[in-house]
């Protein structure tokens, strides 16, 4: 089925395997983390997903991306050594796949203020510049910021640096990230792809103080 609850079976379990000759079944595995304590030491669990004929790479590819678990490189390189298609265009779709969720996790979309971590999408900090304007417009000092269910009075002045800085930072890691999509997209070797740190360059993450 297409349901991403994690199996369990016995450590070294292939990550492809054909489950019934006759009827086609294949069952591609990834994310295999040890499992279990004690006499259980060698338990392993994983994400599975099982498909009605041999899969091509491109097949297991949307099931991996569409399942929301990501897949190691190590992982990607075996499946890819297992199944039909185009290897390398394999792992640099698997690879851009990677950039982009690093970049919209909290390991890049994540700021401080005042001790708490957050984050404000791109709608969002237009929609409160704007509105902070007008209230500088009108000639209040103090903004509100809601978070969480949780009120920031922040000085008029300092929310509209902050949302600049802010502005900034999200501008610079988009530009980070389109230069990892395109540094990837000319790699043409496996090694290369497998050991590609697309988690380097980012800016600091910004912290605010009130």
């Amino acid at each position: 089925g297409d349901s991403m609850e994690r199996q369990y079976g016995t450590e070294g379990i292939s990550l492809v395997e054909c489950i019934n000759r006759r009827l086609g079944k294949w069952r591609v595995r990834w994310d295999v983390q040890p499992d279990g304590e004690g006499d259980d030491s060698h338990g392993v669990s994983f994400v599975e997903v099982e498909f009605g004929r041999k899969p091509a790479l491109a097949d297991v590819g949307a099931a991996i991306t569409g399942s929301g678990v990501e897949a190691s490189m190590t992982e990607l390189v075996a499946i890819s050594g297992m199944l039909d298609g185009d290897a390398t265009a394999f792992l640099k779709d698997m690879a851009v796949e990677k950039i982009l969720r690093h970049d919209s996790s909290p390991a890049v979309n994540s700021f401080t203020l005042a001790g708490t971590r957050m984050w404000l999408d791109k709608a969002t900090r237009v929609g409160l510049a704007n509105s902070v304007n007008i209230e500088k417009a009108a000639g209040k000092d103090m903004t509100m910021l809601w978070f969480d269910g949780v009120q920031y009075g922040i000085p008029v002045d300092s929310a509209l640096r902050m949302l600049a800085a802010l502005e900034l930072y999200a501008l610079d890691c988009y530009n980070v990230t389109q230069a990892h999509i395109a540094a990837v997209r000319l790699l043409d070797d496996m090694e290369a792809l497998e050991g590609y740190d697309y988690t380097s360059g980012y800016p600091e993450k910004l912290v605010f103080n009130l």
